[in-house]
């Protein structure tokens, strides 16, 4: 219990912020650093109305997901917005479930001054990212879908699946879900993994069984936690997006 209660931020949050973890991306990518000070990186793409807004997982920086912003850019024909939370990547502060959310509100307002409509932004978030993308879909219910890759329905859960003890429940920072995700009236668009050991794929399926309609899930056999889709799963994804 002690531990868990000392050591919850290095447990669930893993950032990288030394200059030999920072990696190049793009020329056509743009470094901002938004009102509030996050740090994040705008990805766009010609000739596309539709914009991702990317809440990464609890490793690294925005920097380590250039790889996935362009198989998104790819595949969907989508910008892509992707930020830092605090303590992250050049993001000051230090982690917390609060700062995640103020981040990507902030990440939000940027795209809305940016003339970007509502309707056009899909809320992409991925493990730990996708509670940040589900808070969001909470405030702005008008954007064009949310999509959950590889998450957890909430800390508590999650705790219990690293500790292998029920002790979750003194979490503090909550990400909580599977309380929020009933409450998301856009499309909602769930992906799990078979193998995942840090996000069990039982914790993927409880979300698709708890969302209402509209919605599409799927549990990738044979996949670990973080996998790259593959091209008939990027196919079905844009698809699902598309109606």
């Amino acid at each position: 219990m002690v531990v868990l209660l000392l050591l919850e931020p290095s447990l669930l949050y893993h950032p990288r912020t030394d200059k030999q973890d920072w990696r190049e991306f793009p020329s056509d990518f743009e470094e901002l650093v938004l009102a509030d000070g996050t740090g994040a990186l705008w990805c766009p793409l010609e000739g596309s109305q539709l914009v991702v807004l990317y809440c990464h997982g609890n490793y690294g920086n925005l920097s380590r997901r250039v790889d996935w912003i362009v198989t998104i850019q790819r595949h969907l024909r989508a910008s892509v917005l992707i930020f830092d939370p605090p303590g992250y990547g050049k993001t000051p502060g230090k982690p917390t479930e609060a700062g995640c959310y103020a981040s990507a509100e902030s990440a939000f307002v940027w795209l809305k001054e940016r003339g970007i409509e509502t309707k056009n932004i899909v809320l992409w978030g991925k493990s730990l990212g996708a509670g940040m993308a589900t808070e969001l879909a909470l405030r702005h219910p008008d954007c064009h879908a949310l999509v959950m890759l590889y998450p957890f329905s909430c800390v508590s859960d999650a705790a219990n699946v690293m500790l292998h003890v029920p002790l979750g429940f003194l979490a503090r920072n909550r990400f909580d879900n599977a309380r929020k995700i009933g409450r998301v009236t856009m499309l909602k668009i769930i992906i799990g993994a078979e193998q995942d050991t840090l996000c069990p794929a039982w914790m993927a399926k409880k979300l698709i069984d708890l969302a209402p309609e509209p919605k599409a899930g799927q549990i990738l056999r044979g996949r670990q936690h973080a996998e790259a889709l593959s091209e008939s799963e990027w196919a079905w994804l844009a698809a699902q997006l598309k109606g």
